[in-house]
């Protein structure tokens, strides 16, 4: 698991969540334009195979990301923590 602690809602950078938010929506069946960055995204369709490509994504970008990371807080916040 990396070290990446988890970063407080109301701290999370608007362009970092913007861009949590454009990896979600290409991943889930719902809408996720609405979320709220505290929002469990396993409510709005992340499920352990889409969960796993966000993984991939992240990692793609240069994120230090385990899957457990987003599995314990499947969160637009967290996924924007990540980001590097």
């Amino acid at each position: 698991m990396s070290d990446t602690p988890t970063v407080p809602i109301t701290r999370v950078d608007p362009g970092r969540l913007a861009a949590a938010r454009e990896l979600v929506a290409a991943l889930v069946p719902d809408d996720v334009s609405g979320a709220a960055p505290d929002e469990d995204l396993r409510d709005l369709g992340l499920d352990s195979i889409r969960l796993l490509g966000l993984v991939e994504h992240l990692r793609a970008r240069g994120a230090d990301v385990e899957t457990v990371d987003l599995a314990v807080e499947p969160t637009l916040g967290r996924i924007a923590a990540l980001l590097p």
